[in-house]
Protein backbone atom coordinates (compact mmCIF):
# COMPACT_ATOMS: atom_id res chain seq x y z
CA UNK A 1 0.00 0.00 0.00
CA UNK A 2 2.72 2.45 0.94
CA UNK A 3 4.81 4.00 -1.78
CA UNK A 4 1.73 2.80 -4.17
CA UNK A 5 0.55 6.44 -5.31
CA UNK A 6 -2.97 5.77 -3.38
CA UNK A 7 -4.57 6.99 -0.49
CA UNK A 8 -7.90 7.72 0.65
CA UNK A 9 -9.48 11.40 2.10
CA UNK A 10 -11.10 11.40 5.40
CA UNK A 11 -14.85 10.78 4.90
CA UNK A 12 -14.47 9.04 1.96
CA UNK A 13 -14.46 5.83 1.05
CA UNK A 14 -12.71 5.86 -2.19
CA UNK A 15 -9.11 5.76 -3.52
CA UNK A 16 -7.22 8.30 -4.58
CA UNK A 17 -4.45 9.56 -6.37
CA UNK A 18 -2.07 12.05 -7.64
CA UNK A 19 -1.43 13.68 -11.11
CA UNK A 20 0.44 16.20 -12.10
CA UNK A 21 -1.26 18.46 -14.89
CA UNK A 22 -0.02 21.44 -16.45
CA UNK A 23 2.68 22.11 -13.52
CA UNK A 24 -0.29 21.24 -10.81
CA UNK A 25 -0.84 18.25 -8.44
CA UNK A 26 -4.62 17.14 -8.82
CA UNK A 27 -5.68 14.82 -6.74
CA UNK A 28 -8.00 12.84 -8.31
CA UNK A 29 -11.02 9.89 -7.11
CA UNK A 30 -11.39 6.22 -8.39
CA UNK A 31 -14.75 5.88 -7.67
CA UNK A 32 -13.93 2.59 -6.41
CA UNK A 33 -13.44 0.88 -3.10
CA UNK A 34 -11.59 -1.79 -4.10
CA UNK A 35 -7.78 -1.20 -3.71
CA UNK A 36 -6.74 -3.40 -7.02
CA UNK A 37 -9.30 -2.13 -9.09
CA UNK A 38 -7.94 1.39 -7.37
CA UNK A 39 -4.54 0.76 -8.90
CA UNK A 40 -5.23 -0.38 -12.55
CA UNK A 41 -7.21 3.26 -12.76
CA UNK A 42 -4.41 4.56 -11.42
CA UNK A 43 -1.95 2.77 -14.08
CA UNK A 44 -4.70 3.37 -17.04
CA UNK A 45 -4.72 6.98 -15.82
CA UNK A 46 -1.08 7.56 -15.87
CA UNK A 47 -0.70 5.50 -18.87
CA UNK A 48 -2.87 7.67 -20.82
CA UNK A 49 -1.09 10.99 -19.86
CA UNK A 50 2.25 9.98 -21.14
CA UNK A 51 0.23 9.06 -24.46
CA UNK A 52 -1.29 12.41 -24.71
CA UNK A 53 -4.99 11.25 -24.28
CA UNK A 54 -7.18 13.42 -22.37
CA UNK A 55 -9.33 12.16 -19.95
CA UNK A 56 -12.90 9.90 -20.24
CA UNK A 57 -14.82 11.95 -18.23
CA UNK A 58 -16.47 15.37 -18.53
CA UNK A 59 -15.12 18.18 -20.10
CA UNK A 60 -13.14 15.95 -22.62
CA UNK A 61 -16.18 14.71 -24.43
CA UNK A 62 -17.69 17.87 -24.29
CA UNK A 63 -18.07 19.70 -28.27
CA UNK A 64 -15.40 22.68 -28.60
CA UNK A 65 -18.32 25.48 -28.65
CA UNK A 66 -20.04 23.91 -25.48
CA UNK A 67 -16.51 24.14 -23.36
CA UNK A 68 -16.24 27.40 -24.67
CA UNK A 69 -19.30 28.59 -23.81
CA UNK A 70 -19.23 26.95 -20.13
CA UNK A 71 -15.23 28.17 -19.74
CA UNK A 72 -16.53 31.98 -20.39
CA UNK A 73 -19.61 31.38 -18.29
CA UNK A 74 -17.69 29.70 -14.96
CA UNK A 75 -13.71 30.37 -15.26
CA UNK A 76 -12.74 33.55 -17.43
CA UNK A 77 -15.77 35.05 -15.35
CA UNK A 78 -14.57 34.52 -11.80
CA UNK A 79 -11.30 35.85 -12.70
CA UNK A 80 -11.30 38.46 -15.49
CA UNK A 81 -13.40 42.11 -15.86
CA UNK A 82 -16.08 42.83 -17.90
CA UNK A 83 -14.06 44.34 -20.82
CA UNK A 84 -11.18 41.38 -20.47
CA UNK A 85 -14.01 38.76 -20.88
CA UNK A 86 -15.00 40.56 -24.04
CA UNK A 87 -12.13 40.37 -25.93
CA UNK A 88 -11.63 36.55 -24.48
CA UNK A 89 -14.90 35.83 -26.13
CA UNK A 90 -13.75 37.63 -29.22
CA UNK A 91 -10.52 35.64 -29.04
CA UNK A 92 -12.16 32.03 -29.35
CA UNK A 93 -14.40 33.00 -32.26
CA UNK A 94 -12.06 32.15 -34.73
CA UNK A 95 -11.13 28.63 -33.05
CA UNK A 96 -14.92 28.31 -32.32
CA UNK A 97 -15.55 28.53 -35.90
CA UNK A 98 -12.59 26.39 -36.99
CA UNK A 99 -13.95 23.44 -34.79
CA UNK A 100 -18.33 24.24 -36.43
CA UNK A 101 -16.07 23.67 -40.16
CA UNK A 102 -13.99 20.66 -39.18
CA UNK A 103 -17.71 18.78 -37.75
CA UNK A 104 -19.37 20.14 -40.58
CA UNK A 105 -21.45 23.30 -39.84
CA UNK A 106 -22.30 25.95 -41.30
CA UNK A 107 -19.69 28.63 -40.59
CA UNK A 108 -20.91 31.63 -38.10
CA UNK A 109 -24.00 30.54 -36.94
CA UNK A 110 -23.54 30.49 -33.19
CA UNK A 111 -19.92 32.74 -33.21
CA UNK A 112 -22.06 36.32 -32.69
CA UNK A 113 -23.92 34.46 -29.59
CA UNK A 114 -20.32 34.20 -27.95
CA UNK A 115 -19.89 38.05 -28.51
CA UNK A 116 -22.90 39.13 -26.99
Amino acid sequence: MRGDGLHRISRSRFWYYKIKVNGRWHSVSTKTTSYQEAKRRRRDALNDQEDGRLPEGGIARWPFERAVSHYLQTEAALRLRARSLKKEAFFLVRPTQLARRKRGARPGARSRELLA
